[in-house]
């Protein structure tokens, strides 16, 4: 209960305490103890016959010895009739509340559920009907009694029952049910680790809470100052290697619509490749965090690589933009063989990452919040997609990634590179993000109308609005699409950098790509041939080896994760918007190639796709400013394969 406590004044960000408030229409002293009681009377069912039985095979027979003699149990329990203990405490929190507090019993049941999701998921109506048929499982009497004067005295020590009491007459809201259960298992999991918490200490239990929330060292939530309006000095301040560049029309568009929104919005942002949405959404972010309270980013992505050099550029901003050190994470499988997340961890390990000399605050990686479950809670979070698609999902512990979610700016890129599988969970999301009135920022090179259309419908289904009406009103482009219970097209600007690609048809073989190359990079310059499956680009690659020896470089999914991460990593390192590039090189690819990395060719090879792809792939063609590119190359030009009309 202690633990939830700091958790509620040092973790939880501003957006989370409104949500909560203004759904029990209460103040923050009274939602505070709510969280506490909740964490205190979590494990009540671990007074019960079932589980007090588990002492004898933990080895403490002599226990349950000491039970038999008071009579406390009378019979053995065979394994095939157990009730978990967190089936137990919903019970009893339930008993209590309706007995107690004179609350009805399914209004009792919607609060009472949040301490029987504390493991991951919520019993179900069998299990629970199960519980209540076998009273020497789960214990009568003296058991009875000691669960509800453990619940009881947990009101009063949290200070709860006064509002509890006024509370009860009305369901507890589902969102606030998500949120309250993922509080309650953040603070069992902090106060039942041992290397925090251990069982023999000489401080008080109170004391002991407290020394070791300070020894887990959460960072507390992001506050950002609010942003001035001018976009030109804030890219430029925020980005200093762009400082010659003016922003640009989208760029300021989606900054002023994340001062001006009424309420937490909705922003679909279409334009082209490379005019800057990326840094777009981080100035965004800054704004709608400041008015709204939100604490952190998501950052989501397609693929784990499109995600690594994504964390790069969120650590390139916030190292701008902190006023206090933040929690950082990489969320994917392979965040590991990230160089720069394992570098933050080192750093966070060894306790160097804290300078007090620092102009700015400086990103942790916090060593607990790590992992599939945990990571999400950190303050910004650079992952895949389905990171934030798992919120849809019916999964163990999902309540944990409403809470790393609805407390932040989420913003999705690339969403156009979602099927139809994917947009379903997409749109579900999107609903319950709307539900936590949580900003949300979507961003693609373009979306058909009836998409944009289903993603601001479910957001606004999730706000318990009326449907808005259709998007297909203004056929524009660039285009900025705000929802905050009013749909509106913002005014943008068109201000596209110009690139004139001349497209060239060949035919759809290696040697014809081979003879295509020889020709074009005799003075030199850097080709990128992507392929659409990882056999075309082994088949390709070992053509153009024969030719051009190690100046052809091979990259696709195939690759060992290590491998790959090193191939990706010299590819940014070489080919980056700053980076050292050889005289010659030919790098032969899937679609890691075309949405993935950050890197620039002189001129492109690329299958037959469909067009929305194609575009990705152009985007990576004369992507930096480069005067000094060798005359053959000068001018963009993408030789399409296997098309002959």
């Amino acid at each position: 209960a202690v633990i939830a406590g700091q958790l509620w004044d040092h973790f939880l960000p501003e957006s989370i305490k409104d949500v909560l408030k203004s759904d029990l229409e209460t103040t923050e002293t009274a939602a505070r103890a709510l969280c506490c009681w909740y964490a205190g009377v979590h494990d009540t069912g671990k007074a019960s016959v079932a589980f007090a039985q588990m002492a004898g095979r933990r080895g403490m027979s002599f226990i349950l010895d000491r039970m038999r003699d008071e009579g406390l149990i009378t019979t053995t329990v065979p394994s095939s009739d157990n009730v978990r203990h967190e089936v137990v405490s919903q019970l009893a929190v339930q008993s209590w509340l309706e007995e107690a507090l004179g609350a009805k019993r399914r209004v009792a049941f919607t609060w009472a559920c949040v301490v029987g999701g504390h493991h991951g998921k919520n019993p179900s109506d069998l299990i629970l009907r199960t519980a209540k048929n076998r009273p020497h499982v789960v214990g009568t009497g003296p058991w009875a009694e000691v669960r509800k004067e453990i619940v009881d005295a947990m009101a009063t020590a949290a200070g709860v029952r006064q509002y509890l009491v006024h509370w009860v007459d009305r369901p507890l809201p589902v969102r606030c049910q998500a949120l309250l259960t993922a509080v309650v298992v953040v603070a069992d999991w902090l106060a039942s680790n041992q290397d925090y918490v251990p069982y023999h200490d000489e401080l008080e239990p109170a004391e002991r809470a407290l020394v070791a929330f300070e020894e887990v060292a959460l960072p507390p939530p992001w506050r950002p100052e609010m942003p001035c309006r001018e976009a030109d000095a804030l890219l430029q301040a925020r980005f200093p290697a762009l400082s010659t560049s003016r922003a640009r029309p989208i760029q300021a568009s989606l900054l002023t619509a994340s001062l001006d929104c009424m309420q937490p919005p909705l922003l679909i942002v279409e334009a082209p490749m490379g005019v800057g949405k990326t840094e777009a959404a981080f100035l965004a972010a800054e704004g709608l965090a400041a008015r709204f309270g939100q604490g952190g980013v998501y950052f989501g992505l397609p693929t784990m690589a499109t995600a690594n050099p994504m964390f790069e550029r969120t650590l390139e901003w916030l190292s701008k933009s902190l006023g206090e050190s933040a929690s950082v994470a990489l969320a994917h499988g392979k965040a590991g063989l990230n160089d720069t997340y394992s570098g933050l961890l080192r750093e966070s390990f060894r306790g160097q990452i804290y300078d007090d000399d620092a102009e700015h605050g400086q990103p942790v990686v916090n060593s607990w919040l790590r992992g599939r479950r945990r990571a999400g809670l950190a303050d910004f979070v650079v992952g895949t997609i389905d990171q934030g698609l798992f919120a849809a999902l019916k999964a163990k512990h999902v309540a944990l990634r409403h809470l790393g979610l609805a407390g932040k700016v989420v913003v999705f890129d690339e969403v156009h590179a979602a099927d139809t599988y994917m947009r379903e969970y997409l749109k579900r999301a999107l609903s319950w993000l709307g539900a936590y009135h949580t900003p949300v920022i979507m961003m693609s090179a373009t979306l058909p109308p009836w998409q944009r259309d289903e993603y601001i419908a479910a957001y606004a289904s999730g706000r318990g609005d009326r449907q808005p009406g259709s998007t297909d009103r203004l056929d524009t482009y660039p285009r900025l699409t705000c929802y905050d219970s009013v749909l509106s097209d913002l005014p943008t600007e068109s201000e596209t950098p110009s690139l004139d690609v001349r497209l060239e048809r060949i035919d759809d073989t290696p040697e014809s790509v081979r003879d295509v190359l020889c020709r074009a990079l005799v003075g030199g310059g850097i080709a990128g041939v992507i392929c659409n499956t990882v056999t075309r680009a082994q088949e390709t690659y070992r053509v153009l080896r024969e030719v051009f020896g190690d100046e052809a470089v091979l990259v696709h999914s195939r690759f060992i994760a290590p491998d790959r991460a090193q191939r990706e990593r010299r590819l940014v390192r070489q080919l980056g918007r700053d980076g050292e590039r050889p005289q010659r090189s030919v790098v032969v690819g899937t679609q890691v190639l075309e949405q993935s990395l950050d890197i620039d060719f002189d001129l492109m090879v690329s299958d037959l796709a469909p067009v929305d792809l194609v575009l990705q792939r152009v985007g990576r063609l004369h992507r930096h400013s480069r005067p000094e590119r060798p005359a053959a190359v000068a001018q963009p030009v993408l030789f399409l394969r296997g098309v002959s009309n």
